[in-house]
């Protein structure tokens, strides 16, 4: 069952910081906007916060080179704009590699300031279904508690956490939704989930449209193990905090996309015309 989870960071990249936290807006591509998308990166990005992005991206493709550019970009802007980002697309273990990644990008390889809870059915083999997910659901439940009261500690405000559930089901991911939507002491906490395209209508009718950011991530299969890198500086911490309580404050006005580059995150659609692709 152990197996099932995996640590993603560490607690070593640490240090207090008096910046506000918040969660922030995804940016859309120029010919597929949706209402939810909040205008928060309209603006010029800082150099910091630039800065920050770039690593993000080096880091990320230099493990997994298949991830693009524009894939990446997508994500953190998606991550540092909703409460909740959902990755679906054909390869559900890309989707949970690049958050992995992501992750390990902004706070560092191995400790316990990010976890990657998994949903796999192992438990459907065992003759014994009911018993197994009952035990599994209550160990995730307990590892999600523990990190979102590390994240809601205020001795560990200059810190980011990161939460991804692996391959979750719609009902799953529901029943662990209390609690981290901001305003409940946990803007530090980014939350992302992998789940399959037809599992998403439920989520946007329970959580609503306006707190889910959707990326469809058209990744290959992935083809090597990462590699492990030194940890990154306190301050990319720090400039993400600082960047998604921007984000929060500014996020509330519609999005002009004619103000956005015309390469900016493409593989950000419409909730609709997304669930009718993978229909067709």
């Amino acid at each position: 069952m152990i197996k099932n989870f995996r640590d993603a960071t560490s607690s070593v990249a640490g240090g207090v910081a008096n910046e506000g936290q918040g969660k922030f807006g995804l940016v859309p591509d120029r010919a597929a906007s949706f209402p939810q998308i909040r205008a928060a990166h309209s603006a010029p990005r800082s150099t910091a916060d630039a800065a920050l992005l770039e690593h993000v991206i080096t880091y990320i493709q230099s493990a997994q080179p298949l991830f693009s550019r524009s894939l990446i970009e997508s994500y953190y802007r998606a991550l540092a704009a909703f409460p909740l980002v959902v990755l679906t697309g054909s390869d559900l273990r890309a989707a949970a590699e690049l958050s992995r990644l992501f992750a390990e990008a902004v706070v560092g390889s191995g400790s316990g300031q990010a976890l990657l809870a998994s949903g796999a059915a192992w438990h459907q083999a065992t003759g014994e279904d009911e018993y197994f997910h009952a035990v599994q659901e209550r160990f995730c439940r307990m590892r999600c508690q523990g990190l979102m009261q590390d994240a809601a500690d205020p001795q560990n405000s200059g810190k980011a956490y990161f939460l991804s559930f692996e391959s979750i089901s719609a009902q799953a991911l529901l029943a662990q939704a209390r609690g981290f939507w901001p305003g409940d002491g946990l803007e530090s906490l980014a939350i992302s989930a992998t789940m399959d395209m037809r599992e998403l209508p439920m989520v946007l009718a329970t959580l609503g449209a306006e707190h889910v950011g959707i990326v469809d991530v058209h990744a290959p299969m992935v083809v090597s193990e990462s590699r492990h890198h030194a940890l990154p500086p306190v301050g990319y911490q720090r400039q993400w905090l600082r960047t998604r309580a921007a984000a929060l404050r500014h996020g509330n006005s519609p999005c002009d996309d004619h103000a956005l580059p015309p390469n900016m995150c493409p593989s950000v659609l419409r909730v609709r015309e997304l669930l009718a692709r993978r229909a067709a």
